[in-house]
């Protein structure tokens, strides 16, 4: 005859301790990389540097996001974002919201938009801010 065995108090609470983790999970913030060269009076910059982010559309018109929410006619947004600036590179999470001035990067962005440019700004100072030409388009990675 098989003898039954019921669980443990221990084996309950280790089964307990795994399930809940799972249900607090919550979603991945949707965040895109993106990564540039910064040069200032011919050289690379080194530095911090302050940057504006929209995305636009192909005629530069309309924006369907940008980094503080201000930019509606891809005009420039409020608000630069501070970043570190080594031997002119940079690199940046567009979308997270960790960094001051940063508005969340929601996948609808992209929902019927076939068109996005990344558009930005930048400045030495955060005072005086220049726009970076030409306007970045996006590839595959911010429709999948």
């Amino acid at each position: 005859m098989k003898k039954h065995t019921t669980p443990t108090l221990s084996a309950c609470i280790l089964l307990l301790a795994f399930c809940v983790p799972l249900a607090q999970a919550q979603t991945v913030p949707f965040m895109m990389s993106y990564q540039g060269i910064i040069t200032s009076g011919g050289e690379n910059y080194d530095g911090t540097g302050y940057f504006k982010f929209a995305l636009v559309n192909a005629t530069g018109d309309e924006s369907y996001w940008s980094n503080d929410g201000s930019s509606w006619d891809g005009n420039e947004p409020n608000a630069g974002v501070e970043l570190v600036v080594a031997d002119g590179l940079f690199l940046v999470m567009l979308g997270d919201t960790s960094l001051p001035n940063m508005w969340e990067l929601s996948p609808m962005t992209f929902d019927y938009r076939d068109d996005a440019h990344l558009r930005i700004w930048f400045s030495e100072d955060n005072v005086t801010f220049a726009q970076l030409t030409p306007d970045q388009p996006l590839g595959s990675t911010a429709y999948a």
